[in-house]
């Protein structure tokens, strides 16, 4: 894992910023879906839903 990390980093450090900002949205992203996916559903977002 720590060698992914660093190999990461090593690519990353090479990209132009334009490139990085896409990267950046995309990580956010997959984290932000990981985190839902994770979490019960609340009752709001079930109200009126069949489950």
């Amino acid at each position: 894992m720590l060698n992914d990390t660093r190999k990461f980093a090593e690519l990353y450090s090479k990209l132009p910023k334009e490139k990085k900002e896409i990267v950046i949205a995309y990580m956010a992203g997959m984290e932000a879906q990981e985190r839902l996916s994770s979490e019960e559903p609340s009752a709001e977002m079930t109200e009126g839903a069949d489950i």
